[in-house]
């Protein structure tokens, strides 16, 4: 007999409640929120839970996704059910703009909640709307939002060591400032930053920046994004950042691996910063990606305004939905930096519309510098992709003779049930400044 422990917290009275889908996990009700582009529920749980859930009128052709990850699924009716033995975020995905998809955010309880009278935690308890406006944390300090709060405002830390945001309530960005380019959360020149557990909604703009940062973790947390230039992580001339475990729901990239040097008034472009104005040694794992309208999934570029962006690791993760006109795996390289050393790993693509691999040194529309840049030793390695209908292309392309894109390994890529053993097989358009691409 399995045992199991289930926690809910109470959601504020006037939470906005989906009225598509009604949860129930273990016979217990899961408060539905309702979102501009979404329904979510939030809740965990230790050992197995039955969830049960009922969907308002017809369930034709809704399924549930990622599918490496999604369990057997049990229909009765416009009832389905299924079991969960392990936390997991999950899309339950109607047809195509029939109805808002239903996303699961299942996590194991929490183990680490701070003392709500400790004078470094700024905590907001659950069951409250609150108006919180800009939120500033300084060295040693954690944001807590307690699960069923909603926290409406944004995040600015500058100059921080050790701070942490945590919880599993609800950041809403609606309150934050409109000023331009607010970003939700913002950790400039920080070293040792913890993001973890909590779910963003309505972001402004970008929804986590760190910018020039040292030693940065983001994990557990889901975002639910829908305005252009709503990206998930933005990772700009950081060293050893780990993103891992996170759904992200963006209108903009997912993921974006960028380089320069200041970012409007908070930091100006000559002030010391933890690490040099490169990017280094970030991982991306087990996560879960839906790009929406703009934007890309795994983004590095457009800005890489150094003079290295090294050793990037994408491995594990599924892309649910790359709706839009931007592309799974892409490089833009628009400014002078040498990008090389990345790795896309056991990624699995069940949708895309337009572009599956986009390889680029180009100027564009973000470019600053005036040298172009480089793209070497760039690897693919067990990526499947599901066949489409759209004769989806890739792009490979250099700047000049001197600014390529080379050494670029495809092994074991599969795109419907055909492995690619050529540029035929990925409808890859390659200029004259590539060189060296490989099949395995």
């Amino acid at each position: 007999m399995s045992t199991y422990s289930f926690s809910l917290r109470r959601p504020v009275d006037n939470a906005p409640t989906s009225a598509d889908y009604l949860v129930t996990a273990n016979g217990r009700p899961v408060h539905v929120y309702d979102s501009e582009v979404a329904a979510y529920c939030i809740f965990s749980f230790a050992g197995t839970v039955e969830l049960r859930i009922v969907v308002r009128e017809n369930h034709k052709d809704i399924v549930l996704r990622p599918f490496y990850r999604a369990p057997e699924t049990r229909w009765d009716g416009n009832v389905v059910s299924f079991t969960l033995d392990h936390p997991a975020k999950l899309c339950f995905d109607p047809p195509w703009q029939t109805r808002k998809p239903l996303f699961l955010f299942a996590s194991a309880p929490e183990t680490d909640v701070p003392d709500p009278a400790d004078p470094n935690v700024k905590f907001f308890e659950g069951g409250k709307v609150h108006e919180a406006g800009e939120i500033t944390l300084t060295g040693g300090q954690t944001l807590y939002i307690a699960g069923g709060a909603i926290v409406r405002g944004c995040v600015q830390a500058v100059d921080a060591q050790n701070v942490r945001v945590a919880g599993r309530g609800v950041l809403d960005g609606a309150g934050a400032p409109r000023s331009r380019g607010r970003r939700l959360m913002y950790f400039g020149k920080c070293v040792n930053v913890d993001i973890s557990g909590i779910t963003t909604v309505a972001t402004p703009s970008w929804t986590i920046m760190l910018h020039r940062c040292k030693g940065c973790r983001v994990h557990d947390v889901r975002e639910i994004g829908w305005v252009v230039g709503a990206d998930g992580v933005d990772i700009v001339a950081s060293h050893d950042v780990t993103v891992e475990d996170c759904f992200l729901r963006n209108n903009d990239d997912c993921i974006a691996v960028k380089a320069f040097p200041g970012y409007r008034q908070v930091i100006a472009e000559d002030e010391p910063a933890p690490v040099p104005l490169t990017v280094q040694n970030v991982t991306v794992r087990d996560c879960v990606f839906f790009n929406a309208h703009a934007g890309n999934v795994m983004e590095i570029g457009f800005e890489l305004r150094s003079d290295l962006v090294k050793d990037i690791v994408f491995r594990n993760c599924d892309v649910i939905a790359a709706h839009g006109e931007g592309g799974v795996f892409t490089i833009h390289n628009g400014d002078h930096a040498l990008v090389e050393n990345v790795l896309y790993e056991d990624i699995r693509v069940e949708h895309y519309y337009d572009r599956f691999v986009d390889f680029r040194v180009l100027r564009s529309r973000y470019s600053r510098d005036e040298e172009r840049g480089r793209i070497r030793n760039v690897t693919l390695r067990n990526v499947c992709a599901v066949g489409n209908t759209y004769n989806c292309l890739s792009i490979l392309g250099g700047f000049d003779e001197r600014h390529l894109v080379e050494d670029v390994t495809l092994e074991n890529v599969t795109v419907g049930e055909r492995r690619a053993a050529g540029p035929d097989d990925l409808h890859l358009f390659a200029n004259a400044h590539v060189r060296n691409v490989q099949y395995r």
